[in-house]
C-alpha cells in the first residue's frame, strides 16, 4: 500500500514507516515527507526575492523557515512526526505572522492558516489534539485581520509586486489543497481497492467452506441453521489401507497426494453440481440434493463415484503402492445445518447418513456399494450387480447392489 500512495522518484524512506511508527500514520507521514521538501524550496526562492525588495529581514526569516522545515523533515524521517508536526504549526504561525505584518492583508499570506487548519485535521491523533492547533490557527487569522485587514497597503512596496504577492499566495493555497485532495483520493481508492479485494477473497473463502445460500444466510442471520429434506443421496468414500501407506510416505508427500486426489473429487462436485461436506483423514464425504433440491440427485452422485473410481485408475498408473478406493452410497431423509460458533461446517445428521457411512464401511475395495433404496433410483441408467444381503450393526440383515457402469457412455441428455 506504501507504493500505492507515494510518488516513485522519491527515495524509498520517504515512503517506508520508521520502527515503532503505529501503521495508521503512513498517509500523514507520507504526506508530509512530500510537504517539507517542498515548503524548504519555496522558501529558498523567498530568500533572494525578499532581499531584493530591500526587505533584508524577512529574508532573514525565510533562512530560518528552511533550517525548520529540514529539522521538520530529519524528525519525520527519524519517526518523531509529533515533534516534527508541532514544529510545523509554529513555522507557519510565525511566518504568516510575520509576513502579514510587513506586507498587509491583501497580501493574502493569512490564507496559509486556513490551509495550516485543514492540515492539522489530517493528523492520526485524538480529536483534541486536532482542534486545540485549528481553534490556535482561527484565532491567529482574526488577530491579523483586526490588525492589517483595513490598511490600504502593508509595506512600502510597489502595488504590481504585492499584487503578484497575492496572486502567488492564492496559486500556491489553491495548489497545496488541491494536491491533499488528490493525494487522500488516491490513497482512499487505494485503500477501498485493498478493501475490496480483501473482501472478495473473504467472501470466497467462506463460500468455499459453505454452500452459497447457507454462507448469505449465515452472513444475514447468524445462528445455528438447520434444514430438513425429504430425500438426498450421500456419498462416503475411504482410500483402503491408507494408513499402512502413511507410515512409508514422507508428511509432505503424504499430504500432497491426498490433496490431488481430492482436489480431483472437489472437481468432480463442480462438474455434477453437488456439494462436498468433509474430508476426515483419507475419506471422503459428498452429498446431492441439498440444499439445492433436484429430482436427480441419485444418478448425478452415480456419476460422480463412477468417474472417482477412474481417478484412482488414473493416480495408480504412477503410484508404486497402487490405492483402491472403497465407496458406500445411500439416499433418503437427512437434516443438514451449521451449528457451533467457532470453525463451523455445514453438515449432515439422520439416519441415511449412517447407513451409507455402513454402506462405505462394509463395502468392498475398487467397488461401489449402493443400497436397495438407491437401486431402485438408479437401476433404469445404471448396471447394478446384486450383492445380497449383508449384516449392518444396528440394522441387521440389509440388502445391497454394486454399481458396475453407466448403461451409456453418456450423460443423459439435459443432465447438466
Amino acid at each position: 500500500m506504501l507504493r500505492d500512495i507515494s510518488i516513485k522518484a522519491v527515495p524509498r524512506s520517504f515512503t517506508t514507516l520508521p520502527a515503532g511508527v503505529p501503521s495508521d500514520h503512513i498517509r500523514f507521514y507520507v504526506l508530509t515527507n512530500y510537504f517539507y521538501p517542498a515548503a524548504i524550496l519555496v522558501h529558498l526562492a523567498f530568500i533572494p526575492l525578499f532581499w531584493f525588495l530591500g526587505m533584508e529581514l524577512l529574508s532573514f526569516y525565510n533562512i530560518a523557515s528552511v533550517i525548520l522545515y529540514g529539522a521538520c523533515l530529519y524528525f519525520n524521517l527519524k519517526g518523531r512526526i509529533g515533534a516534527a508536526t508541532l514544529l510545523l504549526f509554529i513555522e507557519v504561525c510565525t511566518f504568516i505572522t510575520l509576513a502579514t505584518l510587513a506586507l498587509g492583508w491583501e497580501s493574502n499570506f493569512h490564507y496559509y492558516l486556513i490551509m495550516l487548519a485543514m492540515f492539522m485535521f489530517l493528523t492520526p491523533w485524538h480529536d483534541f489534539l486536532k482542534i486545540l492547533p485549528t481553534a490556535i490557527a482561527f484565532c491567529l487569522y482574526g488577530w491579523l485581520y483586526l490588525q492589517t485587514g483595513h490598511a490600504q497597503y502593508g509595506a512600502d512596496i510597489p502595488r504590481g509586486v504585492l499584487t503578484a504577492f497575492s496572486s502567488a499566495n492564492i496559486v500556491g493555497i489553491f495548489c497545496g489543497i488541491c494536491f491533499v485532495a488528490y493525494y487522500y483520493h488516491v490513497a482512499a481508492a487505494r485503500a477501498e481497492e485493498s478493501l475490496n479485494r480483501e473482501y472478495q477473497r473473504s467472501e470466497d473463502l467462506l463460500h468455499s467452506i459453505l454452500p452459497e445460500p447457507i454462507a448469505s444466510r449465515l452472513k444475514t442471520t447468524p445462528g445455528t441453521i438447520a434444514d430438513g429434506f425429504l430425500e438426498a443421496s450421500i456419498l462416503f468414500a475411504d482410500i483402503v489401507d491408507f494408513t499402512p501407506l502413511s507410515e512409508e510416505l514422507a508428511p509432505r508427500r503424504l499430504i500432497e497426494l491426498l490433496n490431488d486426489i481430492f482436489s480431483r473429487f472437489d472437481d468432480l462436485a463442480d462438474r455434477y453440481d453437488l456439494e462436498k461436506i468433509k474430508t476426515i483423514g483419507d475419506a471422503y464425504m459428498v452429498v446431492s440434493g441439498i440444499p439445492r433440491i433436484r429430482d436427480d440427485h441419485a444418478q448425478a452422485i452415480a456419476h460422480m463415484a463412477l468417474d472417482m473410481l477412474e481417478i484412482m485408475e488414473d493416480f495408480n498408473g504412477y503410484l508404486e503402492r497402487p490405492l483402491t478406493l472403497r465407496i458406500g452410497i445411500h439416499c433418503g431423509p437427512v437434516v443438514a445445518g451449521v451449528i457451533g460458533k467457532k470453525k463451523f461446517i455445514y453438515d449432515l445428521w439422520g439416519d441415511s447418513v449412517n447407513t451409507a457411512a455402513r454402506m462405505e464401511s462394509h463395502g468392498i475395495g475398487g467397488e461401489i456399494q449402493v443400497t436397495d433404496r438407491m437401486y431402485r433410483r438408479l437401476k433404469d441408467s445404471f448396471v447394478l450387480e446384486e450383492r445380497g444381503n449383508i449384516d449392518i450393526k444396528g440394522k441387521g440383515q440389509v440388502k445391497t447392489y454394486l454399481l458396475k457402469k453407466r448403461k451409456s457412455d453418456f450423460l443423459p441428455d439435459g443432465f447438466l
